[in-house]
């Protein structure tokens, strides 16, 4: 009887153990499906905003301020909050400005780049001319027809084309799978995920949230004359690859 008494004892504190780590993987995997989901809605409002961002850059002479603000209006529905009960007109006019403040915030905290790898340097130097109405020197963007220069193999029409890159550091709010996240980026060394570590320590963030990398590109024809800027990529200064 004692001996029957103590096996099942014994096989019950199996099933408890059993039962925990069942538990523990299913929570683990509700988490990451979850995490992901959040991810990917993130994503597909990032590919919608490097459009609005390239789109801004190809109307406003490819300078960086309009495209940023053309990024933060294509991510400001990451920032919305919910619907109120006694909803208006005016609720959902604030509820825009301060998505969009709060955007333009997450901007300017570093969270967030654009890379202009198309036009370059080396191509703003071959084609540009100067413009007595500007007072600049700028890629010229009328009668593209009949402008016939070239120069190492690329023609002005391909120095009017604005092609972006969006690095975008999403916030992990899942706890426990977003440290497991950041550690699977740690061992891929992902020189993107570096730029999402080193803006928060350097804006000394004392928060523990962890950020993903997220990227989306775009390509737009210019509708206006390119200036020259800092920004345009340069491949003397950086030999690898953008």
């Amino acid at each position: 009887m004692d001996r029957r008494m103590q096996k099942r004892q014994l096989q019950q504190g199996q099933g408890a153990i059993e039962f925990v780590i069942i538990a523990l993987i299913l929570l683990i995997l509700i988490g990451a499906i979850v995490q992901f989901g959040l991810l990917y809605r993130a994503k597909s409002t990032l590919n919608l905003a490097a459009f609005e961002a390239v789109r801004a850059g190809t109307l406003n002479n490819a300078q960086m301020e309009p495209m940023l603000k053309g990024l933060a209006r294509g991510m400001m529905p990451l920032f919305m909050g919910g619907q109120k009960k006694n909803y208006s007109l005016d609720d959902d006019a604030g509820g825009v400005n301060k998505a969009f403040i709060k955007t333009l915030q997450h901007i300017d905290l570093n969270r967030a780049k654009i890379l202009i790898l198309n036009p370059t340097k080396p191509m703003f130097k071959d084609f540009s001319v100067y413009d007595p109405v500007s007072r600049k020197y700028q890629i010229p963007n009328d009668n593209l027809l009949y402008r016939n220069q070239k120069e190492k193999g690329m023609s002005i029409q391909d120095a009017n084309l604005l092609q972006i890159e969006v690095i975008w550091c999403h916030p992990l709010y899942v706890p426990l799978i977003n440290r497991i996240i950041v550690k699977v980026l740690d061992w891929g060394k992902d020189p993107n995920n570096n730029f999402c570590k080193v803006e928060v320590e350097d804006k000394m963030d004392t928060s523990t949230t962890y950020y993903f990398p997220l990227m989306s590109g775009s390509l737009m024809r210019m509708q206006s004359p390119v200036y020259d800027s800092e920004f345009l990529y340069d491949p003397a200064a950086t030999p690898s690859t953008p």
